[in-house]
């Protein structure tokens, strides 16, 4: 099953990456073509093979087994692919969440997302 999540023009950067809370934050900021800043997180980080810089940013959940990688099942755990895809590259991550914002913020204002990932994602077999 190929699902397409969400679907942005513009040049996208990988922002930030923190450990903490295994979160990757894809950015494209405004431009001519765009008024607005797009914020793409990932929580829950398990596999990220992405170029630094991409024009374009279509993303789709795909099966695991559509990675053109061989992983340990434990680097991939439950959590769902995505396939990012831009009119200059193709990247996998796997992650337990994604999140997107676009807004009218400016280049150096910290994502919004930012704060929802300091919020812990619930595993299925944690206790309540």
């Amino acid at each position: 099953m190929k699902t397409r999540v969400v679907a942005f023009a513009g040049c996208f950067e990988v922002w930030s990456y923190t450990v903490g809370h295994g979160c990757l934050l894809l950015r494209s900021t405004k431009s001519a073509e765009r008024q607005t800043q797009v914020d793409i997180l990932f929580k829950d980080v398990g596999l990220i093979c992405l170029p630094a810089r991409f024009d374009g940013c279509t993303i789709t959940e795909i099966e695991i087994s559509d990675l053109p990688l061989r992983l340990d099942p434990e680097i991939i755990g439950d959590r769902p692919a995505y396939r990012v895809t831009g009119s200059t590259a193709v990247g996998y991550v796997v992650a337990g969440t994604l999140v997107w914002d676009e807004s009218d913020r400016e280049y150096h204002e910290r994502s919004r997302l930012l704060e929802f990932a300091s919020v812990p994602v619930a595993k299925p077999d944690s206790p309540s």
